[in-house]
């Protein structure tokens, strides 16, 4: 992929998140575990192509490369639910005895920087 095409691509992504927000917990989970399945599928293609640009044995590329992304993937997996959850916050003292709900919190931030 050229440099263009990645950059209208990432352009596209940013305007669909804008427009629809981040997508629901179920859908992610979803997807979450499509990515989770393709790496699993793919193990010996991976630790193939890491042979052959880095050098790296099977064990080796598992352990430093594909066995870090599954690790990983499967503690969002554990996880997700639980920090998509609205977080209660501390009511401001003028607005005692309220109660405080923060939404905005769980999305997801969607740029690195």
């Amino acid at each position: 992929m050229e440099a263009a095409e990645l950059s209208g691509r990432f352009a596209l992504q940013s305007f669909q998140f804008q427009q629809k927000g981040p997508l629901p917990v179920p859908e992610r989970l979803r997807r979450l575990r499509l990515l989770e399945k393709a790496v699993e599928s793919h193990i010996d293609d991976i630790a193939a192509v890491l042979r052959a640009d880095l050098g790296k044995s099977p064990a080796e590329s598992y352990e430093t490369e594909t066995g870090i992304v599954l690790s990983e993937l499967r503690f969002a997996l554990r996880r997700l639910r639980r920090w998509a959850k609205p977080k209660t916050v501390r009511t401001p003292l003028p607005l005692q005895p309220g109660r405080s709900l923060n939404e905005e919190c769980p999305a997801p931030k969607g740029r690195c920087w």
